[in-house]
């Protein structure tokens, strides 16, 4: 994964197909679009500007959940295409707080609506922690038109200001819950004591080392 992140598709890992060429050639069909009307099943905070973070959902039609793509069995083009045609929203958290940490709460995709300020574009970002996206767009408007799903143990825990972030981690997991999920969680500032948002890249690492 540090290879790939320095590579960067010049073919120093000797396979056949580069993953990230193979992602840009899947995004070559893609049409511009000015807002969107779908799922979301995950969201995205940059670390870009601290302490004051933009972010926004993660839209794509299908599911963000490594784990199921790979007891689907789906191909390496598959997966690529996914995240091809992902498009990642971003604007201010303040705006839409409790929208984003709607997306993060449901175990399932949560439908919704979203308008950009202009159509969205091709945005390849590509490193050793962060997932890779294919498009991005300013978000001007963001309503969530569906109700989340939530598991039990999930409401429990995020509702108990008195745990700490670690404390919740470990008994999120231990009940079970998905790594993916407690990361969303965690990043749309849901567990723990003193509660913000904080960068998916953050969480990424905070969350691992927890669990």
């Amino acid at each position: 994964m540090l290879q790939c992140a320095e590579c960067k598709g010049k073919g120093l890992c000797g396979l056949p197909r580069c993953p990230i060429l193979s992602r840009f050639y899947a995004t070559l069909g893609t049409k511009p679009v000015s807002s969107y009307a779908g799922i979301s099943p995950s969201l995205f905070i940059g670390s870009y500007g601290y302490p004051e973070f933009s972010g926004g959902p993660l839209l794509i039609d299908d599911t963000d959940h490594p784990p199921l793509w790979l007891s689907e069995g789906r191909s390496i083009d598959d997966i690529v295409g996914i995240r091809a045609r992902t498009i990642r929203g971003k604007g201010s958290i303040r705006r839409y707080t409790d929208n984003l940490q709607e997306i993060a709460l449901s175990d399932r995709p949560i439908e919704v609506d979203v308008a950009f300020e202009r159509p969205v574009t091709f945005d390849l970002t590509f490193d050793g922690t962060i997932a890779p996206v294919g498009l991005s767009g300013a978000v001007k408007q963001l309503e969530v038109t569906g109700n989340a799903h939530i598991d039990r143990i999930v409401d429990r825990v995020t509702s108990d200001t008195d745990m700490s972030a670690t404390e919740a981690c470990a008994a999120l997991s231990v009940s079970d819950i998905d790594v993916y999920h407690i990361t969303r969680l965690f990043s749309a500032g849901l567990l723990g004591r003193k509660r913000t948002f904080v960068p998916t890249r953050w969480a990424i690492t905070a969350v691992d080392d927890t669990v």
